[in-house]
């Protein structure tokens, strides 16, 4: 059944199946048809779901953090400031796709739930989850347009590369609550189709649309909800071929978050550019970048309990420590 969005007060139960995601074992979703209404199952568009005789909401009783970030750094990968152990066969994902953890790039935004062991935090599965993956559609000083979507490149942490109109990419980085992404990291698409994540829109018209992308085929039901959208380009917009609601949690077993992000303030509540919502009464926050951490009450409720970096975005931080622009370095434990 499909769910109203996220509420600051919604039952422990839809918290639950509205966390739910890398608790799970990572695997690649089919596309839905255009058109189709996405049924929430509590598992988003990164790809992130359980297999086949697993519990579908995830890993019960066993606490974690789950974390949304940047990777900052290798030899483990260090996202918002946390060193996460990983091994060699961790399972992988890019935009919900098989791969390895040689895939792994300072600059990525990850989604993992890290668990604390002997010697610090680990992970077995990486979700690495880009914003959008298409045609440059214009080049300009600091930003680029990609399939209809707005780009600043000021905070890259990976090599900024030089781009040409009818390049193919793939971008990772943040949204900021103007619908802009702050990339952090630029790659050819490779074999990647046209791909993008963030908040649908009402246009002026009447049409839906992400960024200035026209999605042709969309299900008007979406607006307002966080969706990536797979399809073909074509004159004034995209064909979709698929669509599902985006990732924006973990499984019910996890207790804290850790999540970077560009946040707004609206009296207590926090909004990040993401879409995630958060209860920051009594926080004291600028709207900009930040790292907050969370906890999931015992009412469901999501509760900020710290943010860190505010006023600094992608690119800004570099832990100090082993790491370069390019894959992982060893993973099995801290150094």
């Amino acid at each position: 059944m499909r769910t109203t969005p996220v509420r600051l007060t919604p039952s422990r139960r839809r918290v639950l199946h509205w966390l739910a995601a890398a608790a799970g074992v990572l695997a690649p979703r089919p596309a839905r048809p255009a058109g189709d209404r996405v049924l929430d199952q509590g598992i988003g568009g990164t790809g992130i779901r359980p297999g086949p005789g697993q519990d579908p909401e995830g890993d019960r009783g066993i606490g974690g953090t789950g974390v949304v970030g940047t990777i900052r750094d290798f030899g483990s990968i260090v996202v918002n400031g946390l060193r996460i152990a990983y091994p060699a066969d961790a399972a992988v994902t890019v935009d919900g796709r098989p791969a390895s953890v040689a895939a792994l790039r300072r600059g990525q935004v990850v989604r993992v739930v890290a668990r604390e062991g002997g010697s610090g935090l680990a992970t077995g599965r990486i979700a690495v989850e880009r914003e959008v993956s298409g045609p440059v559609e214009a080049v300009a000083r600091g930003r680029l347009r990609v399939l209809g979507q707005r780009v600043t490149t000021a905070g890259l942490i990976g090599p900024a590369g030089t781009w040409r109109v009818g390049d193919r990419v793939a971008v990772s980085g943040l949204r900021r609550p103007d619908g802009s992404i702050a990339a952090s990291l630029i790659e050819p698409a490779g074999e990647a189709g046209d791909r993008v994540t963030g908040p649908v829109r009402r246009a002026r018209d009447g049409g839906v649309e992400i960024g200035a992308l026209r999605l042709r085929g969309l299900d008007p039901a979406l607006v307002g909800r966080r969706v990536t959208v797979e399809g073909e380009s074509v004159r004034g917009g995209l064909a979709v071929s698929g669509a599902q609601e985006a990732a924006t949690g973990f499984g019910p077993g996890v207790a804290r978050l850790s999540v970077e992000g560009y946040v707004t303030r609206t009296g207590g509540t926090l909004r990040l550019g993401s879409g995630l919502v958060l209860d920051g009464a009594g926080t004291r926050v600028r709207d900009g970048f930040a790292v907050i951490e969370a906890r999931v009450g015992a009412d469901g409720r999501l509760r900020v309990e710290a943010v860190r970096a505010e006023g600094r975005g992608p690119g800004a931080e570099r832990p100090a420590g082993p790491g370069g622009q390019g894959g992982p370095g060893p993973h099995g434990g801290r150094r």
